[in-house]
């Protein structure tokens, strides 16, 4: 029997309706969830606009702030003298024409860091695009300075200025220094190069040419066979729409939850909503009274968030920051017409869904949780995709990175060689370094192994399949790096091998591996001796310089004779009390090598760059897996909620009544695995996902699910039974 309330008791019980326990606690989630969007919609949006300001900086040679075309001058030299008159004549014919002109070169530091380094010359003052830390410090490009310079490198007390991003991650992660010079300093600069290439932006190519053949007569330079004046212009609209996707993705979804839990909280006040509908108040009036001041709240709140983090991490008075404001805008602006839209679909549920004859908490329930299925199967559909993707990128990248640090005090045993001259090359020099050094080679096992690579195809056609496709880890190496990763290696009989055997030809191939076509992994070798093995253990890359991710178990193509079609960068000479600084000064002289001829770099610098981007790569991937997780788990939530409200007597009584779990909620489970299967279905039929993308998310999230649904119902066990027998 409908009990009647006069209009009077319904205002009497308004406080109760706002403040009432379960919905003021959802009103808090809700304005929490609003916060915490706020919060990484910000941490997007900065890291999105930090990349693209580094980009921009690594970059400043082709991308200046004048919209004229990219031209490319290449030039050859052959002494000293010739380069000094080169680029001197270069900067003149600059000046005279009113042209832009950047130079690049890199060098080596007596850390062994590798230096990009830009010459700029630039027709107005202080017009370099690039951001640095103290505005008031800049240099005039368009004069001579012999000693004013910005550097990445943030212990460099000498420079002028820092060049900076947002905060300077970015430039940690970039495996080498950028300094930017005027074009004065690249005069005496020391180089390797024999030939120099210019970067000039002009409005008039022909009179910059003509102008630069004037100024360089009488030179003994032949610069007139070696000028490029392809046109081009440098973007990085790929990497900014690929930002720019990240964080639509990113707002769609936080949005998504952000709705849900509305939703949410719109159900907990079915009950009170029908008693106000029942006393004629309107749709309209209920969702203007009761649930856009909480709208107004979260969008306030929602700005309040972007703001504090706008005040902690960016300076207002700084000019780098005003896009990184305008997207932050245009996130605010998002929001709130997203609230808009939850106030219009309120509207329109309160209209068409809810009763006004009865007080019953059970209507529309089931019409709800009809509802509710079919979103669960629209979203987990649209996000099965980049949640497995972002899954199976994560789980290997984290396993790199535990494999690296693994083998990070390694790489303090080791150094890189740099800038090989021609003579190491000959067998006497190259045998005697690579006799105690570490030799390895990933590139082969990297070109070859990318079974997509239309280059591969162009040139071998389907051949390249057949002779070359790598399907399994390949590496080349000597014995002594198989040692230096402490890999110890028996035949499949349990025999040690013998990994310096003086032979160019073995193949150590795992077991795994013994009904495997080795073709492609000795191609080129002739006749080559096969060794089968138990294992052959993890290999990392220790030259970072060119990062490759570490191997497992690969077949292993040893070599432990020098020869000069060796990749030397690839050749790591150890770094110990015996082989110190003076042995290798001994062995230069030995063979008359300079000191300006042959370098060793610092192994652990561009090893702590990789990690560094590892680590960089595994918290991108966290932050998206959870975004992923938390928005299904809302939904998951709101579903198990329904259904224990719509059957919570019921519940209550077979709890009283002793009836086993497994048999109380057997209909659960039952509608559970039908829709994760039908889930199925259509993600591999309709979706076109893979079974085991599919397999994935509906293991994921069934797991998910099940443990939520576990925790809601001994809840509702240990705190709900009486509540639901009195019909709360």
């Amino acid at each position: 029997m409908i009990q009647y309330i006069r209009r009077k008791d319904i205002n009497n019980l308004l406080p109760s309706f706002v403040l009432h326990k379960e919905g003021l606690v959802m009103k808090k989630i809700l304005l929490l969830i609003a916060a915490v969007i706020s919060c990484l919609m910000f941490y997007n949006a900065y890291d999105a606009h930090n990349y693209q300001i580094y980009l921009r900086t690594i970059n400043s040679y082709l991308q200046q702030n004048d919209s004229r075309s990219i031209n490319t001058l290449i030039v050859n030299y052959q002494t000293a003298q010739d380069r000094k008159r080169l680029l001197m004549e270069i900067e003149q014919t600059a000046k005279d024409t009113d042209s832009s002109i950047a130079y690049v070169t890199n060098s080596v530091d007596e850390n062994g860091i590798y230096n990009d380094n830009l010459f700029f010359y630039l027709p107005s003052a202080y017009a370099l695009d690039v951001y640095v830390a103290d505005e008031d410090a800049l240099i005039d490009f368009s004069q001579d300075d012999d000693q004013a310079y910005y550097t990445s490198d943030e212990t460099d007390d000498a420079r002028l200025n820092l060049l900076t991003s947002y905060n300077h991650r970015y430039f940690d992660s970039h495996p080498s220094i950028i300094n930017i010079y005027p074009f004065c300093q690249s005069f005496e600069q020391p180089t390797l190069e024999t030939a120099l290439v210019f970067y000039i932006h002009t409005d008039d190519i022909d009179g910059f040419r003509q102008t630069f053949y004037k100024n360089m007569e009488g030179s003994s330079i032949d610069y007139s066979d070696n000028l490029l004046t392809e046109e081009g212009h440098y973007a990085n609209d790929e990497d900014e729409e690929s930002m720019k996707e990240k964080i639509t993705i990113g707002l769609a979804v936080a949005l998504i939850a952000y709705l849900v839990a509305y939703c949410l909280m719109v159900n907990k006040d079915r009950k009170k909503i029908s008693i106000y509908r029942m006393e004629g108040y309107s749709p309209g009036t209920i969702v203007l009274r009761f649930y856009v001041p909480v709208m107004i709240v979260s969008i306030m709140l929602y700005g309040l968030a972007a703001l504090c983090c706008s005040a902690l991490f960016t300076s207002f008075a700084r000019a780098e920051y005003w896009a990184l404001y305008a997207d932050l805008c245009q996130y605010f602006l998002l929001f709130s017409l997203g609230n808009g839209a939850a106030i219009i679909g309120t509207w329109l549920y309160l209209r068409y869904t809810t009763r006004y004859v009865s007080v019953d908490l059970h209507a529309g329930l089931r019409q709800i949780i009809k509802i509710n299925y079919v979103v669960k199967v629209i979203v987990a559909l649209a996000l099965m995709g980049g949640f497995c993707q972002c899954v199976k990128e994560s789980i290997p990248t984290i396993r790199y990175y535990q494999t690296a640090m693994k083998y990070r005090p390694l790489v303090d045993q080791t150094r890189i060689l740099d800038r090989v001259p021609m003579m190491m090359r000959a067998e006497r020099f190259g045998t005697e370094l690579f006799d105690i050094g570490y030799y390895f080679n990933f590139d082969e096992y990297q070109t070859y192994s990318d079974k997509e690579n239309p280059l591969m195809y162009e040139y071998m056609g389907d051949r390249f399949l057949d002779e070359f496709y790598m399907s399994e880890p390949f590496l080349v190496c000597n014995g002594n790096y198989i040692d230096l990763m402490r890999n110890t290696i028996y035949d499949i009989q349990g025999k040690k091998v013998d990994v310096h055997i003086d032979s160019n030809d073995i193949l150590l191939v795992p077991e795994k591996y013994q009904n495997l076509d080795l073709t492609p992994y000795s191609h080129g070798s002739g006749t080559i001796e096969v060794i089968y093995v138990q294992h052959t253990g993890t290999y990392v890359d220790v030259n970072m310089k060119t990062p490759h991710d570490p191997m497992f178990d690969p077949i292993v193509h040893l070599k432990n004779r020098w020869t000069s079609s060796f990749n030397v960068d690839q050749l790591l000479l150890p770094k110990n009390d015996t082989y110190d600084d003076a042995y290798y000064h001994q062995l230069m002289t030995k063979y008359n090598i300079s000191e300006n001829d042959l370098a060793f770099l610092n192994t652990g610098y561009y090893f702590d760059v990789y990690l560094l981007n590892l680590e960089h790569a595994i918290i991108d991937f966290l932050y998206v897996i959870s975004l992923y997780t938390f928005v299904f788990g809302m939904l998951l939530y709101q579903s198990t909620s329904a259904y224990i409200i719509k059957n919570k007597k019921k519940l209550a009584i077979s709890y009283l009544s002793g009836i086993p779990r497994m048999k109380r909620y057997g209909d659960l489970l039952l509608q559970n695995v039908s829709l994760y299967l039908l889930i199925s279905v259509l993600s591999i039929l309709v979706m076109k996902h893979t079974v085991s993308d599919t397999l994935l998310f509906v293991s994921f999230f069934g797991v998910l699910e099940f443990l939520i649904q576990l925790f809601m119902l001994i809840k509702m066990e240990r705190r709900g039974i009486a509540n639901a027998l009195k019909g709360e």
